[in-house]
């Protein structure tokens, strides 16, 4: 396959973030790779100047990226604003880019490069970016134990056993078919929806590739909502992010996906239950389906939890039983 026959599309909502917009543009306006791209700019009803930065920087650029905004008419979030773009999009493949951040100027022809050798590749993980805050930037490159996964099961696998496919929306390169064939949108309405998006993506990927090298750069800032969002609403909505998932296991992996979300459940739990007494609807939910699909050592973790979460120094145990955990050397 040749450069030229692969379309890209940025999707980047915009909202409130014009000390950021201009960097974040810039790295756009950069990029090297040599194929057709387009950058979609949704204007989300911001209350600064960040869409008038944003269009005197698309008026003085004279490249090859065909950039276009989309306007909502009232504020509705980020989630409806990657939903917007995705279906204004004309790419083959999307990459979602948060308005805050920048990408490296070989970012997407990085990328797209496993696409080039393999068509049928419908995700490209970047697995490295720099992780700016307060004036420090650190690096971090997970471990990619599987360039290439070949079967849906492999896929699967990256996500569920080797931790290598990164939970965010940003810094993938998708196939726009997949996304738009299966409805895998963000749900409007919700915080912290990556971890939601991520679930359902897996269901249908059949191939993936990974990249090691630094392909984002990712700020965090103070403004921010999920920065903002107090501790009791946080883990309020992770308890309804995991009620979603547990109602909704995939069928044939129900096993896979219980003994993963069982121990972050767990965790949740012992930690929060008495600031969220939702969780324990959660959990009883989670131990349900343990009891169906997972293993008994899921539904260990799970009793061990309830018990320590009636204590006020659970917490403090669980997190002892977590660093012993991680003590022990794995075969």
């Amino acid at each position: 396959m040749e450069t030229k026959d692969v379309r890209v599309s940025i999707i980047i909502p915009v909202y409130n973030v014009a000390p950021y917009i201009g960097d974040c543009l810039r790295s756009v306006m950069r990029q090297t790779y040599a194929g057709s791209m387009e950058c979609l700019l949704v204007d989300d009803c911001g209350e600064d100047d960040s869409m008038v930065i944003a269009e005197k920087m698309m008026a003085d650029y004279d490249g090859p990226i065909q950039f276009r905004i989309l306007r909502h008419e009232r504020n509705r979030g980020l989630s409806a604003a990657r939903n917007t773009g995705t279906f204004a999009a004309v790419g083959d493949y999307l990459y979602y880019l948060d308005s805050d951040d920048e990408i490296t100027d070989d970012c997407i022809e990085k990328l797209i490069q496993p696409v080039m050798e393999d068509p049928d590749i419908e995700m490209v993980q970047g697995n490295g970016y720099n992780y700016l805050s307060r004036g420090e930037s650190i690096v971090i490159v997970k471990k990619v134990v599987l360039s290439l996964a070949k079967t849906i099961e492999d896929v699967r696998r990256c996500f569920y056993q080797y931790w290598q496919t990164d939970i965010s929306v940003w810094n993938k390169l998708l196939k726009r078919r997949v996304i738009i064939d299966n409805k895998i949108l963000c749900k409007e309405g919700m915080l912290f929806e990556d971890s939601l998006w991520i679930f359902y993506l897996l269901k249908y990927v059949k191939k993936a590739a990974f990249v090691a090298d630094i392909t984002y750069h990712y700020k965090t800032r103070s403004q921010s909502i999920t920065t903002n969002t107090n501790e009791r609403v946080k883990w309020y909505i992770y308890s309804m992010i995991y009620r979603e998932i547990m109602n909704n296991l995939t069928p044939g992996y129900e096993q896979e996906e219980c003994n993963y979300y069982a121990r972050f459940i767990a965790a949740a739990y012992v930690s929060y239950v008495r600031m969220v007494p939702e969780y324990k609807e959660v959990l009883q939910l989670c131990q349900k389906k343990c009891k169906q699909y997972g293993s008994r050592f899921s539904r260990l973790v799970l009793a061990v939890s309830y018990i320590l979460g009636k204590s006020s120094f659970g917490a403090t145990v669980w997190d002892c039983l977590m660093w012993v955990k991680k003590m022990i050397p794995s075969h």
